[in-house]
This record gives structure tokens, C-alpha cells and sequence, in this order.
């Protein structure tokens, strides 16, 4: 189990650096999806927030790669 979980943390800190190299830092990597704007939204209710939105997707996808 432990050898499991070493090559995934493994595997996400080769992801991290990846991205780090390529972007700069994570916070410039996230900013690139939205055009470094902040995204406003009016929801009065919780259950008005969606839970998959397509930037979500195409981070995870981005991620994946």
C-alpha cells in the first residue's frame, strides 16, 4: 500500500514541477484559465453553484496530460 501511494505523490510532484517549469508558479497556471480576470457570480442559494463547470473541466483535462 505504501509503495501505491508513493508513486501517486510521486507522479503529482512530477505534474507540480511540470507546471511550475512551463508556467512560472501554480497561481499563474489557474489565473491562464480565466485570462488572470476574476470570475463574478450572483448565486443568492447554494444550491444554485454548479459543480462541473467547463473551466473545471478543462483544468482537470489540462491536468491529465
Amino acid at each position: 500500500m505504501d509503495a501505491i501511494r508513493y508513486c501517486s505523490q510521486n507522479g503529482v510532484y512530477h505534474k507540480e514541477l511540470q507546471v511550475v517549469r512551463e508556467f512560472g508558479s501554480f497561481n499563474n497556471y489557474y489565473w491562464s484559465f480565466v485570462n488572470h480576470k476574476p470570475i463574478t457570480n450572483c448565486f443568492f442559494y447554494a444550491r444554485q453553484i454548479s459543480t462541473k463547470t467547463p473551466k473545471v473541466e478543462a483544468i482537470s483535462k489540462d491536468l491529465m496530460r
